[in-house]
């Protein structure tokens, strides 16, 4: 065990947010699937839901379409789920700026569906950061930041 001074030492030259970056890119695909989960809910970041299909014929067709396909929603009927094919959900990333971690699709339509449901459509609502935080997150934080102190 480090003597206090070793701690204190040890505490003045961590790099925290370096650990931090690294819990979270350790968690990336816990992250991507929890993005994933709520979309097929319907629900985007703020935690409303993503939106509503016209309840045109062609649109109820629509819905038709995916059920008899295997493509059935969590989300309730009628809420968007952005769930077709899937390449939309499978093509999504995360994107790391220095101040933020923001997910993303690869998938061809982002574009249009960034356009008609809005950014909000990324990221996790507060109830499901927190959760993904507590259980996947902060346990690593403080698994590295005892390693690093050598507590």
């Amino acid at each position: 065990m480090a003597s206090i001074e070793e701690v204190y030492n040890l505490w003045a030259n961590l790099d925290f947010q370096k650990i931090v970056d690294d819990s979270i890119k350790e968690n990336e695909s816990v992250i991507i699937d929890v993005q994933r989960e709520q979309m097929r809910s319907g629900v985007a970041a703020d935690g409303e839901m993503i939106g509503q299909y016209s309840g045109s014929e062609l649109s109820k067709a629509y819905q038709a379409i995916k059920n008899s396909l295997g493509r059935q929603s969590p989300a309730p009927s009628g809420y968007v789920n952005l769930f077709n094919e899937e390449d939309f959900q499978r093509g999504i990333k995360l994107e790391y700026a220095k101040d933020f971690i923001m997910p993303i699709s690869s998938d061809s339509k982002e574009g249009e569906l960034v356009e008609r449901y809005g950014e909000r459509i990324y990221g996790l609502t507060n109830e499901r950061l927190a959760v993904v935080n507590q259980n996947n997150i902060l346990p690593i934080i403080q698994k590295k930041l005892k390693d690093a102190l050598k507590v």
